[in-house]
């Protein structure tokens, strides 16, 4: 019986989701094709209609712009405050793409490297620009929306280095208070409120 294209569309989004997880958790190389189809409730036969080669499927899952900054719903400051916090740290199925698999996606190949380096640079550049009225949403900056400042990519560029690798620092140690300790450094580096105070409730999973 023939799928509907609903149906091969849904079972697609099936296999990305189990992919997503599975690679942030094991690493890529630690993946086979056939981990991703269990994960997913599905035969391994099944993946090559809809993708041609692991690769292929890295690329689908990992390659995506994240979707808080990139389409302006949330502001720099507020993604900032939610990504320097502990459920961001410990969710690692679910967490930023760049923080869970760090320098591995500085080893792959140059289609993949090509989408995560245009990814960085959305990034970044969410990341310079306001998205509040006349206040100026960009941790480390002072001034109002106006302000040369608020522009500022270098800044922008430090602000994304310091998220990034902030949260990877506090995943790599294994002292509870230590790990916390680099979130709340990372933190008052970016001017943020304290650790307790961050924010929850969204996990930034496709930055």
């Amino acid at each position: 019986m023939k799928l509907s294209q609903s149906q091969v569309d849904a079972n697609r989004r099936r296999i990305l989701a189990a992919a997503a997880c599975l690679f942030r958790q094991h690493g890529i190389s630690g993946v086979s094709v056939n981990d991703v189809m269990k994960a997913a409730g599905m035969t391994h036969g099944g993946f090559y209609n809809h993708f041609k080669s692991k690769d292929d499927l890295v690329q689908a899952s990992l390659g995506m712009p994240n979707d808080l900054l990139v389409d302006g719903c949330m502001s720099a400051l507020d993604f900032s405050d939610l990504y320097l916090s502990r459920p961001h740290r410990d969710d690692v199925d679910h967490s930023c793409v760049f923080s869970s698999l760090g320098t591995e996606l500085a080893r792959g190949n140059a289609r993949l490297r090509n989408d995560l380096t245009q990814n960085l640079r959305h990034f970044v550049a969410q990341m310079a620009l306001p998205k509040s009225g006349d206040e100026n949403t960009q941790p480390g900056i002072v001034g109002n929306a106006d302000a040369d400042a608020a522009n500022d990519r270098e800044t922008a560029i430090a602000n994304v280095a310091t998220l990034i690798g902030s949260v990877i620092m506090a995943r790599i140690a294994d002292d509870p208070q230590f790990s916390d300790d680099i979130l709340a450094a990372g933190r008052k580096r970016l001017g943020l409120g304290s650790l307790d105070d961050a924010k929850t409730g969204i996990t930034p999973a496709s930055v």
